[in-house]
């Protein structure tokens, strides 16, 4: 366990580090001082979404960017990012995102980007861009590489080779099989940052804890690292305190002995309840020996300066005290554009498509969305409709697709089912009339929308930050890792929401080329009974499932207030902590008054 006064020693480097760089900047003559942060966010949606909004906000507060995405993460938001400016309806919001290479490319970007057009952008489910939008030239994205000026509050888009494109991670079945391909841009990203400098000094590294190297990197340019957790501050805390078993020399989890085949339970972890064996994120194996790899990887989140996390206090207070003995803490969740967290907007408005272009200057996506969903539910009663998405990563197998596919008609209940696949499906689909299937839809639109009364769910942390913000209630399948751990707070300490499953076995269906599986499969009759106690279709469970709902309505109150709370407080302690070392003069007053634009 780190020793605290070693943490601050940590953290006031940190703040020297700041100082330095801004009497940098005053040196390179900048009219007005801002600080520039390099920002690198792990190639997938929900790792993505959240760090973009972590920048906007921080740029009320003074801070600029430079953006840097993989080359094929990058043609994508640059495509989406046309499609909003050529919107009929100009959004403000659309033009603080500025595209342009990478000098670290060139050469060897053209190709690659005229392969991707070619390939991708004719795909309706890799493109950014909605579906009903034609696809802009980018020509002009070419120029050279942009950086913000001293009057600009932009956030400068750049790229770098290599990455696992977004659709890729489904096929990485185990935690370390992401780690690995992690590892990928580090190279091009080290290259990449001696130009940045040069340019405009650099304030201090914002990357995803995905990239355990950038505490090495950050070493090597002598700066700060900030780090973002995307996931829940239970698998934080729970990760953590492996990583300090694996420093203590340890193999093994400690284990509560078990009889007569009982679900083997860790009770070791400071401030968090009982916890399954297999609902510890994939970090362990099945006999809870330690995955040294893995850790080792974890174990640099330890040496960041600071730790910002898409959660809020009241969410998960005990999880987040336990992290915070590691590190400096931030819980500044939930990451949502405030369209949709606004006191004063109600969530049928957010969900109708009156403020689409608000929203999608807001919330990039990776893949071409469908967005006639929302013209169909539009017709639909409320709290109705069951929302089935599994996310852009985790996967299904067909046979038990085609079980889902007939306990959701079994059960009466209207849907709207994300699926990138549709094969497998396609006649269920063509000889049913309560819903539709679509190969990709903008989910938080969705989950806001007043028909929405049910959301089966893979349990993705950004997805069950999302469906709680919304209020609403979760069926819960967790294939791996993470997710299920959240699936357990979601059913048993947070309440809002249902095991597939009645008995909560492991149900794991993840696809993995390497390896058989061996789960049972969940039956269309277990399908069906857990979505009619959900929904409310179960005369017999019917109490059970509107105490679900009670509490999701509580907890999206609860998201609300902290928005505007806790996190909003958090996030201007972080920043004026920051902003306060490059701006002594200042003081936060205008970040505080310029924040109410995106805070």
């Amino acid at each position: 366990m780190i020793d605290q006064e070693f943490q601050n020693a940590r953290t006031i480097r940190a703040l020297k580090h700041l100082s330095q760089s801004a009497d940098m900047a005053s040196d390179a003559n900048c009219s007005k001082a801002y600080a520039h942060v390099v920002a690198i966010p792990y190639p997938a949606q929900g790792h993505l979404s959240p760090m973009l909004q972590i920048c906007r906000r921080l740029s009320a507060y003074g801070f600029s960017f430079t953006f840097v995405n993989t080359a094929n993460v990058h043609w994508r938001m640059a495509q989406q990012q046309k499609g909003c400016r050529n919107s009929s309806v100009q959004s403000k919001t659309a033009n603080e995102i500025e595209v342009h290479s990478s000098p670290t490319v060139l050469g060897s970007s053209n190709g690659y980007r005229d392969d991707f057009c070619q390939q991708d952008f004719a795909s309706d489910n890799r493109c950014g861009v909605p579906a009903e939008r034609t696809h802009a030239c980018l020509d002009d994205l070419d120029s050279p590489i942009g950086f913000v000026d001293a009057k600009s509050d932009a956030i400068h888009m750049v790229y770098v080779d290599g990455g696992c494109p977004p659709e890729g991670h489904a096929r990485k079945s185990t935690m370390m099989e992401v780690v690995t391909a992690a590892q990928d841009i580090r190279c091009e990203v080290e290259q990449l940052l001696p130009s940045i400098i040069k340019k405009q000094p650099v304030a201090f590294l914002l990357t995803d804890m995905m990239f355990g190297w950038s505490n090495s990197v950050a070493k090597k340019f002598d700066l700060p690292w900030v780090c973002f957790w995307p996931g829940s501050a239970a698998s934080g805390a729970v990760i953590q305190y492996c990583v300090d078993l694996m420093k203590q020399g340890k193999e093994y989890i400690p284990i509560a002995v078990t009889e007569n085949g009982e679900v083997p339970v860790v009770d070791v972890f400071p401030g968090l309840p009982p916890t399954r064996l297999h609902d510890i994120p994939g970090v362990c194996d099945s006999k809870g020996k330690l995955q040294k790899p893995i850790l080792t990887v974890m174990a640099d989140v330890q040496e960041a300066s600071f730790l910002l996390l898409n959660t809020f206090m009241e969410l998960e207070t005990q999880a987040l005290d336990a992290l915070s003995v590691r590190c400096a803490v931030f819980a500044i969740g939930p990451l949502l554009p405030p369209i949709f967290l606004n006191e004063n907007t109600p969530t049928h408005v957010a969900g109708t498509t009156a403020n689409h272009d608000e929203r999608i200057a807001h919330m990039p996506s990776l893949f071409r969305e469908e967005r006639t969903c929302l013209n169909w539910l539009d017709k639909q009663r409320p709290s109705t409709v069951l929302f089935i998405s599994f996310g852009s990563i985790s996967e299904r197998e067909e046979r038990q697709l085609q079980e889902l596919a007939n306990g959701v008609s079994a059960s009466g209940c209207p849907f709207l089912w994300v699926r990138r696949s549709q094969d497998a499906i396609g006649t269920f689909v063509q000889e049913e009339e309560k819903g539709i299937v679509v190969s990709w839809a903008p989910q938080l639109e969705v989950l806001a929308h007043p028909a929405v009364g049910g959301f089966l769910t893979h349990c993705g942390w950004n997805s069950v930050v999302e469906s709680l913000t919304m209020g609403v209630p979760m069926l819960c399948w967790a294939d791996t890792g993470e997710r299920l751990c959240n699936q357990r707070y979601v059913v048993e300490v947070w309440k809002c929401g249902l095991d597939m499953v009645s008995d909560g076995r492991r149900s794991a269906q993840h696809i993995d080329d390497q390896r058989q599986h061996h789960e049972q499969l969940i039956s269309r009759h277990e399908i069906e009974t857990s979505i009619r106690k959900l929904m409310g279709l179960q005369p017999h469970h019917a109490q059970e499932g509107a105490e679900r709902r009670v509490r999701a309505a509580r907890l999206r109150a609860s998201a609300r207030s902290a928005f505007h709370g806790s996190s909003l407080s958090a996030f201007r302690q972080f920043a004026e902590t920051t902003s306060s070392r490059l701006f002594p003069d200042r003081r936060g007053n205008e970040g505080t008054a310029r924040s109410q634009v995106f805070i």
